[in-house]
């Protein structure tokens, strides 16, 4: 309280008369005092305002020495027990030379001591290059540049957002990825270096990947990394705009796994901008969907992944306009996707599991005259679970109306299923089919 009053107290005077500045030259300096028999009791902040005061108040010009050796010993210790956000939030917020290289030091004893980590060590120095913070942004700089284990791509981010210019030569394509994926550093610069790798084709050093019609696609880095660069740039720059169009353009689809299929499905102007991939990336999820083993999830995990990998899928391939001549191979593959999303729609939270049951209902899949049959059954347990987890009423009131469209009611499930609802809930979807045909079944019902 006492740091930042004396702050503005020493504003106002400036323009006051000469008679109230000398009063509150005076209050300021008692104040100052009071400021310094109270600082084992500071904040970190509060004894930042308090130098800061005492660098920038005409009044306290006299008591500086004193009151900054004082005040930067307290500042010091306290700091020990600061939050990384909040020594973040003060290096933002008090232009003090004093304290950003106090709080500058301190960040590269925590690194040194292993009690920062390398994320938020990288993200101060950013925000510090950017801000022109030049004496925090290049103190933390060297420091990471002494230590021979700092990731290099997290170098490559620091420098580049204090303006440092890169050479083409001298950046591996690891590290300007790694700047853009591991430490969200996607500048016009960095994108601008990726998109001259991308368009250089006399650079025969790259491992290139090859397509089944021996079309060079992308180099192996940034084929690994595809999926990732297109969500991490995409809006970020107009260099990083033109680089996820070339990525996409050029991407294998065929290839990615389920994480990376996940991603690239979640890239919103993709049906409008490139819907000659979703095709591909049905096709592959299909693929990932049968095969769980080979992915690093458990497979209850896998399920859950593939579900809403599933649903992504279906929305893009909803939202495609099919006016040409694959049309007819193009709806066989939705309804491949639409029987493999209902297979797994037990593993769907309550509202994605509408959103299923919506797009299902507008790819037609329903109206098949075979689904249309089994829809009740395979959906059956899933509906009751689903519908008891929504809270909101226009919610279920929308799920009973999808339900009715696809052919089956809603109320007529509740009685089938209501004697074994807390086994459906808790079951699996193998299970959750042996219930349904064993309530369906004429044992069961004696």
């Amino acid at each position: 309280m006492i740091p930042s009053l004396m702050l503005n107290l020493g504003l106002a005077s400036e323009n006051a008369p000469a008679e109230a500045r000398c009063a509150i030259d005076s209050l300021l300096r008692r104040m100052a005092s009071a400021s310094v028999r109270g600082v084992r009791n500071q904040t970190a902040s509060a004894l930042a305002s308090t130098i800061h005061a005492a660098e920038s108040l005409r009044a306290l010009e006299q008591d500086m020495p004193s009151l900054l050796s004082l005040t930067k010993v307290h500042l010091q210790r306290k700091l020990t027990s600061t939050t990384i956000e909040s020594l973040a939030g003060i290096l933002g917020n008090i232009p003090s030379t004093t304290v950003r290289r106090c709080i500058a030091e301190h960040l590269v004893q925590r690194l040194d001591s292993n009690l920062c980590k390398i994320d938020d060590y990288v993200r101060i120095a950013i925000t510090a290059g950017v801000e022109g913070n030049s004496e925090v942004s290049n103190l933390l700089i060297e420091a990471a540049l002494s230590k021979p284990d700092f990731p290099p791509g997290a170098l490559i981010a620091m420098r580049d957002a204090r303006g440092e210019p890169l050479e083409a030569a001298a950046v591996p394509d690891v590290c300007l990825i790694d700047a853009v994926i591991g430490y969200g550093r996607a500048s016009s610069t960095i994108c601008g270096l990726m998109l001259s790798r991308l368009d250089d084709d006399s650079a025969d050093s790259y491992d290139r990947i090859l397509n089944a019609s021996t079309e060079i696609t992308l180099p192996l880095p940034y084929q690994r990394a595809a999926a990732y660069l297109i969500h991490h740039l995409q809006g970020r720059c107009k260099a990083g705009d033109v680089l996820v169009q070339t990525l996409l353009q050029r991407i294998r689809v065929d290839i990615l796994n389920m994480t990376e299929l996940s991603l690239l499905a979640r890239f919103s102007p993709l049906a409008a901008s490139h819907p000659v991939l979703i095709p591909l990336i049905a096709k592959r999820c299909l693929q990932v969907a049968a095969s769980p083993e080979v992915l690093s999830y458990t497979p209850y995990e896998g399920d859950v992944h593939s579900a809403k990998l599933l649903c992504r899928v279906l929305s893009l391939l909803c939202k495609v306009d099919r006016g040409d001549s694959t049309a007819l191979d193009f709806g066989k593959l939705q309804n491949l996707i639409c029987q493999v999303a209902v297979r797994h729609a037990t593993h769907l939270v309550p509202s994605d599991f509408v959103s299923l049951c919506a797009l299902v209902v507008q790819s037609g899949y329903h109206k098949i005259p075979q689904v249309r049959l089994s829809l009740g059954d395979i959906l059956g347990p899933c509906v009751l679970v689903k519908m008891r987890a929504l809270k909101s009423a226009g919610a279920k009131e929308r799920l009973a109306g999808l339900c009715r469209t696809m052919g089956f009611e809603a109320i007529d499930l509740s009685e089938k299923f209501s004697n074994n609802l807390h086994e459906v809930a808790a079951s699996t979807e193998g299970e959750s089919l042996a219930l349904v045909n064993a309530s369906a079944s004429p044992s069961a019902a004696s």
